[in-house]
């Protein structure tokens, strides 16, 4: 049920980015051809208007064809995709990227306004109730392995064998560690009662007594327009450092044949099947993240995506003549059977660590 419900939640957010195309298109003028459920071939469709709203095969995503944008026929109508000022084209291009930030924008405002459980630091911890301290990574052969302490654990409280404990926090965690180094210490773990656990005296560089990294969680909640503010600082810098990362990722995989950072379709699915088993709110921050990732994917200036498209219309508004059809038509086909190419690498890559 998880991973069926993963596809649901991925395919609407590629429907979503289709959506934005087509609405778009639609309030520029321009003919649109098919706005498809799913991926062909074809079960039925049905002509609404000039358009076709069809639903195909493979119910995963969608997608629209508009008029002109990928041949040269009928370039010169004057509802065709090629006919347009650049101005009108770039809206086109854009409005499927626009679409995900907006809905990853918007499920971020809900979970700030309505209330999540999220990392607490200096900025947000005057809004934060029910503190928690979060495992994030168990490292190997550490007490904490040893008594089955896992990554996405929640620490409740902690107190030794004379009932001392300490501040429920980040820092009051760590010295707790440190002043019962060599002694036992009762760890209660949300949902699983309590663990005994010895922490090292002497651990190895780089570790703690415990050998876990932790971080402060809480359950944040602000006022409504607040969340509005921090939903959107949020949602700009989260795009931002993933655009720096998705070149980063990119370069060590066409230069470096280095894919081991990167996540095909198989497990995208996978970490959101995860998402899911963690409650609704993890379910819904992976969901707005995911709808973040497809908006910066696109905005890539690579052959066959969005910001590849964009390139070629921006190119036409600077020198005020278009690229010819038939070579922008070659590279983004080169484009897109490298990209391809690469997601099928990448989706062995997703299969072998699942097993």
């Amino acid at each position: 049920m998880a991973i069926i419900l993963s596809i649901l939640i991925i395919s609407f957010l590629i429907l979503i980015h289709e959506l934005g195309h087509f609405l778009a298109a639609k309030k520029a003028g321009m003919a649109v051809e098919e706005f498809g459920l799913g991926l062909p071939p074809r079960l039925f469709g049905k002509k609404i208007n000039g358009t076709i709203y069809s639903l195909n095969l493979i119910l995963f995503g969608g997608f629209v064809r508009i008029k002109g944008e990928s041949d040269s026929q009928n370039k010169n109508d004057a509802d065709s995709f090629a006919s347009q000022a650049p101005g009108k084209k770039i809206i086109v291009v854009l409005a499927g990227i626009l679409m995900n930030f907006f809905v990853g924008f918007l499920i971020f405002w809900g979970l700030f306004a309505f209330g999540n459980e999220i990392a607490v630091d200096s900025a947000n911890k005057d809004f934060a109730k029910n503190l928690k301290i979060g495992i994030l990574e168990v490292a190997k052969g550490s007490p904490a392995e040893t008594v089955g302490i896992k990554p996405g654990d929640r620490v409740l409280s902690f107190k030794n064998s004379n009932n001392e404990t300490g501040l429920l926090s980040q820092q009051g965690f760590i010295d707790f560690a440190k002043q019962n180094a060599g002694e036992n210490i009762f760890i209660e773990i949300e949902g699983r009662g309590q663990v005994n656990v010895v922490p090292r005296e002497s651990p190895p560089p780089g570790q703690g007594p415990l050998g876990v990294a932790i971080v402060e969680i809480g359950f944040v909640k602000y006022p409504f327009f607040k969340a509005f503010t921090e939903a959107l600082k949020h949602s700009l810098s989260a795009s931002v450092y993933m655009f720096e990362a998705a070149g980063k990722v990119l370069e060590n995989a066409f230069f470096k044949g280095d894919i081991s950072n990167i996540s095909g379709p198989v497990g995208i699915v996978n970490m959101t099947a995860s998402s899911i088993g963690s409650g609704l709110g993890q379910t819904l921050g992976f969901m707005a993240l995911i709808s973040l990732n497809l908006a910066v994917f696109n905005l890539l200036p690579l052959p066959a995506l969005d910001g590849g498209r964009l390139v070629f219309v921006l190119w036409e508004a600077l020198t005020r003549k278009p690229v010819p059809q038939k070579y922008e038509t070659w590279i983004h086909s080169i484009g897109m059977v490298l990209l391809l190419g690469l997601l099928l690498l990448v989706t062995v890559g997703d299969i072998r660590r699942l097993f």
